[in-house]
């Protein structure tokens, strides 16, 4: 199977990190066939000699979209508060406005991304820059779960919100759950505006790709953290051993609305 990495979020560079070895840091551990960077603009024209010397597919968002009004803020800390296990309702202050900014305008960079992914892959894995791995990485065994078909997503073990929810920290989809993710913020915004959609992405992408399209998911175990928890040696990921596979996840978001079964 070929397979395509999709490096997203933003570079976030430390300690006068070089952009092409953040970059190569990704490929090194992942090995695809081929690779898709995402950047925000104003990151790109920073460093674009530096990227563009990679010969790399590159798509880029003007950060000020989309347009985030009251509405969808206050729509926004209704559908949080609703989640399941939430203890002490949200606020409307101003980092939790900025929380809610931040993940509206993440569902729509991850629809622009997969609406202007160009590449025939058959397997796409999509990752952060500030991902840090902490074991090598095997998708092999994954293989045998992907058939073209339906759509199918898998994701990491463990770290993702009261255990009910799909860590969004890395996704390996194929061309079907693609497709999902082509529309993810318009069907996010059409759901939230009817007051059915969580707003928590780890809710959300289950949300989408089991309540709603009835796609097939998978977790496997991975080492992980990120660039920022690494400093609280905090790990994400890896009660298991490493390359176990902890099978199919088809449990539906309970207490959400659910697509029939047609």
């Amino acid at each position: 199977m070929k397979t395509t990495l999709i490096i997203t979020g933003q570079l976030r560079l430390i300690n006068k990190e070089n952009p092409i070895d953040k970059i190569q840091y990704h490929i090194n551990h992942i090995k695809p066939n081929e690779t898709i960077l995402f950047l925000w603009q104003n990151e790109y024209q920073q460093y674009k000699n530096e990227i563009d010397s990679l010969n790399l597919q590159i798509i880029t968002l003007n950060e000020n979209l989309p347009e985030i009004d009251d509405q969808k803020i206050l729509l926004s800390q209704k559908q949080i508060n609703k989640q399941p296990n939430t203890n002490t309702p949200l606020q409307l202050t101003k980092d939790n406005i900025d929380f809610f900014t931040r993940l509206i305008k993440q569902y729509y960079q991850i629809q622009h991304i997969f609406q202007n992914i160009k590449s025939d892959s058959n397997i796409y894995i999509k990752t952060r820059y500030d991902l840090k791995y902490l074991a090598p990485f095997n998708i092999n065994p994954l293989f045998q779960f992907y058939n073209e078909n339906l759509p199918i997503i898998s994701t990491p073990f463990g770290g993702d919100l009261h255990g009910i929810g799909l860590g969004d920290l890395m996704t390996i989809t194929n061309n079907k759950a693609n497709q999902i993710f082509q529309n993810y913020y318009d069907v996010f915004m059409h759901h939230l505006q009817n007051e059915l959609s969580p707003v928590n992405a780890e809710f959300l992408i289950r949300y989408i790709f089991k309540n709603l399209n009835h796609s097939d998911i998978y977790r496997f175990n991975f080492f992980c953290t990120t660039q920022h928890m690494e400093k609280n040696n905090y790990i994400y990921h890896g009660l298991i051993q490493h390359g176990e596979i902890i099978g199919k996840d088809n449990l539906y978001l309970p207490g959400y609305y659910k697509n029939p079964i047609v």
